[in-house]
């Protein structure tokens, strides 16, 4: 259980198994990477921050993943499995896992879709933390605006786009608060159409991008590439052990505690600034920014 897996075909990272989880999860979850081909991106690697991208496919054959760290893309894996053997014979199905492929600027760029309905609607099944609807995810609109780029230069006309997600992580109780929070485990969200024009001024500045990164190693990840988040500030009322409110700002709270509370303290809430490259980055262990703190000056 604890051996490293490796792909018999093709060259690919390390995937190891340091928790011992059962044989067929690790077969599972080892079979999500796939070796990489020379001037071919994949949707899904071109809206990710192009440092992160550039580092992962200069550093494939090295990189190490444990397959604890994958339980959610299986979980992905799993929904996606079971809509797709029970989407025959919907009505308004064009086609389902549609796998499109079309050349911008050099290079070879690669999508799959789960379904295109007969009106010309790309829909992305996705399995989400909650917080993606709270908080809105920025990938959606990119990721879905290249499936419809591709499937226009692949002769399909594409009239819209939707997300259907089930959250993983939805809680009954704190849907019955109200406010952002969803009221289902479930949601629909339509996502905003681009034209033709702005999906290929996309296209060609990430490829530059990407290819910056790859050339000469100059782009960094901003804050929000690293899902950044900055320190809070709760004021205390004595004894309590919630918080009465969380402020942004020190001088927030302060005023607050003097004036609305009387008696307390603050409790300082630091932010996480490399949230991303901790958890979610597999090249983080090859990327200078990171591992020397990096903010304002090219690695």
């Amino acid at each position: 259980h604890g051996a490293v897996f490796r792909k018999k075909r093709g060259k690919n990272m390390e995937v190891h198994n340091k928790h011992n989880l059962p044989y067929p999860f690790v077969k599972a979850l080892s079979s999500n990477h796939r070796p990489l081909v020379e001037k071919r991106v994949r949707v899904t690697s071109l809206i990710k921050p192009p440092r992160m991208t550039a580092l992962e496919r200069q550093n494939w054959d090295n990189m190490e993943v444990d397959v604890s760290e994958m339980m959610h893309a299986m979980l992905g894996t799993a929904f996606h499995t079971v809509i797709e053997n029970n989407s025959d014979g919907d009505p308004d199905m064009e086609a389902k896992e549609l796998s499109l492929a079309a050349d911008y600027f050099g290079w070879n760029l690669t999508g799959t879709m789960d379904h295109l309905s007969k009106s010309g609607v790309i829909t992305d099944w996705k399995t989400t933390s909650v917080w993606s609807a709270v908080f809105g995810n920025d990938g959606w609109e990119p990721q879905l605006n290249l499936y419809a780029q591709l499937a226009r230069d692949n002769g399909y006309e594409v009239k819209g786009l939707k997300i259907f997600s089930y959250f993983r992580d939805w809680n009954e109780r704190r849907s019955l608060d109200g406010g952002d929070y969803p009221e289902h485990m479930w949601g629909v969200y339509d996502i905003d159409l681009w034209s033709e024009s702005k999906a290929k001024e996309y296209i060609k500045d990430r490829l530059a991008t990407l290819e910056l990164a790859l050339d000469k190693g100059t782009v960094l990840c901003s804050d929000e590439d690293r899902w950044a988040t900055p320190d809070r500030y709760a004021v205390m009322k004595p004894g309590a052990k919630r918080a009465t409110r969380v402020l942004d700002t020190e001088e927030e709270a302060k005023e607050y505690l003097y004036t609305k509370v009387g008696k307390g303290k603050i409790d300082v809430r630091v932010g996480e600034k490399f949230k991303r490259c901790e958890r979610y980055c597999n090249a983080s262990a090859f990327c200078k920014q990171y591992q020397e703190g990096t903010e304002n000056e090219f690695a």
